[in-house]
C-alpha cells in the first residue's frame, strides 16, 4: 500500500497526465482558499494568494493591523517565515493554478 498527500497526488496526477487536472487544481485551490480565509478571519489575520506552487499549496498569512503579533498557529506553519505587512492591505486571494 501507498500513502500519498493531496498535494503529492496533484503532483502525480499532473505528472501522468491526468485529463482535466487544471479543472482539480483550481478546485483543491478555492477550498484550501476558503479554509484560509476562515482561519483568518478566526485568527483576525489577513490572507492572500493561495496557489498550487512547486508541488505545495501555499496561502499568504499577514497581519490585518501594524504591530499585531503572528499567531502561534500561524508561526508554527512556518516558523522562518517574516510577519510582515503594513496592516491595511486588503486580503485577497488569486488562484494561480498548477
Amino acid at each position: 500500500m501507498k500513502l500519498l498527500s493531496l498535494e503529492d497526488t496533484l503532483v502525480a496526477a499532473q505528472e501522468a497526465g491526468v485529463p482535466g487536472i487544471e479543472d482539480l487544481v483550481s478546485q483543491v485551490e478555492t477550498l484550501t482558499e476558503r479554509v484560509a480565509e476562515s482561519l483568518a478571519q478566526h485568527l483576525n489575520i489577513s490572507c492572500r494568494n493561495t496557489s498550487f506552487w512547486d508541488g505545495k499549496i501555499y496561502t499568504t498569512f499577514l497581519p490585518s493591523q501594524p504591530g499585531q503579533e503572528c499567531p502561534a498557529v500561524i508561526d508554527s506553519g512556518d516558523p522562518s517565515g517574516e510577519w510582515e505587512g503594513d496592516g491595511e492591505e486588503e486580503g485577497t486571494s488569486m488562484s494561480m493554478g498548477g
